[in-house]
């Protein structure tokens, strides 16, 4: 329920629009840390406040800034002056350090490896990418039409794509996370995420494509 209201109170931000635009408003601090990822003049960006979503955050703001052609950047900052930028290349370290000041760990243990899968692709990617598990595709029997408008029409080929998240040791404090992602462009991918423990880091993200854009199409798009 949690993840649906979150769903809910993003897309009623891109609604209203005229409260959700922010140029003149937009820190030159967040302009820096994000521009280089929006394609975008900054008086185009809309500024959604997204801190709230993530109950056990402290210490920190995470704002979730979309361009025109809805690109879009997740941003942090731990006081007005001061932003950095999430999902840009080189964000990992500050994902990585939000995530162990926060949960410690395993932060898996915390949030579930589902939740925790959630986390790492809305701050690393886009918070409008969905993490396609078994209870995502149990959720989308309602919408599964608009789903299948894009290439693909097949309901098989959608249930396909949607497994549960895997989380597996490799080696002593190493462990690699494995699960599938539908992004607002209908393509679906598979995140292969490397993580190590004490400290607890991301070291890296690989991102393999099952179906490239436009395969699916995205329910939730304005």
């Amino acid at each position: 329920m949690r993840r649906l209201s979150l769903l809910a109170a993003l897309m009623l931000g891109l609604v209203q629009g005229v409260q959700a635009k922010m140029s003149t408003n937009v820190p030159e601090a967040l302009i820096r840390a994000v521009g280089s990822r929006l394609d975008s003049e900054v008086e185009h960006w809309w500024v959604r406040d997204l801190t709230d979503s993530y109950h056990w955050l402290r210490g920190a703001r995470i704002y979730w800034v979309i361009g025109s052609e809805f690109g879009s950047a997740v941003a942090s900052s731990d006081a007005p002056d001061r932003f950095v930028c999430l999902s840009c290349p080189g964000g990992l370290s500050a994902v990585s350090r939000q995530i162990a000041e926060n949960l410690g760990s395993a932060p898996w243990s915390v949030l579930g490896v589902d939740g925790f899968a959630r986390l790492i692709v809305e701050w690393t990617e886009d918070p409008r990418v969905r993490v396609a598990d078994l209870a995502f595709l149990t959720s989308q029997s309602a919408v599964m039409e608009t789903w299948l408008l894009g290439r693909e029409k097949s309901e098989a080929v959608f249930a396909g794509a949607c497994v549960d998240p895997t989380l597996s040791q490799t080696s002593e404090g190493r462990f690699e996370l494995r699960f599938n992602a539908i992004d607002h462009a209908g393509a679906v991918k598979r995140l292969i995420v490397g993580l190590r423990q004490n400290p607890f880091e991301i070291e890296k993200i690989d991102v393999e494509i099952i179906h490239p854009e436009g395969t699916f199409s995205y329910p939730d798009e304005l």
